[in-house]
């Protein structure tokens, strides 16, 4: 074989492989954005995550039945979705943010008066507004854990 012969088929193979594998890195860089990137999905996710640890906490804490602990998850949801929507909205001024963010807080709460008496909704912010809110939540589920030992 001459040297013209080795050359076409080196640029063969190469042209081959590259494309190859250049197709494998960008669906596989596609496949990572699409997932983690999406922001509104992500972050839904999250809220999805969080919510149920806390709802057995308001259940027990306020006491719920179940028709309430089941709009009072709903109207969170709604609520933290509405909330994320406006943090991440950057056609929003801070001053704008903050005073929609405290307009939906307010219809939060006045929503809450329809479902919860006065006594559960004084409850229910002292416990959904609280900061060590997480530390209660792993707190009791290691009680929970070492009552089924």
């Amino acid at each position: 074989m001459n040297s013209k012969q080795h050359f076409f088929i080196l640029l063969v193979l190469f042209v081959t492989f590259s494309g190859t594998l250049f197709a494998q890195i960008t669906t596989g860089q596609n496949q990572r954005s699409s997932e983690y990137n999406d922001d509104e999905n992500y972050a839904a996710s999250q809220i999805l995550e969080g919510i149920d640890p806390k709802m057995d906490l308001y259940e027990k804490e306020l006491p719920l039945d179940a028709f309430e602990k089941a709009v009072l998850r709903n109207m969170i949801l709604d609520f933290e979705k509405n909330k994320l929507a406006i943090q991440q909205d950057e056609k929003i001024d801070y001053m704008d943010k903050k005073q929609n963010l405290l307009t939906l807080a307010d219809k939060f709460l006045k929503d809450l008066e329809e479902i919860l008496s006065k006594e559960k909704i004084s409850n229910f912010n002292s416990l959904y507004f609280d900061p060590d809110i997480d530390k209660k939540i792993k707190k009791e589920s290691r009680k929970r854990k070492r009552k089924k030992d």
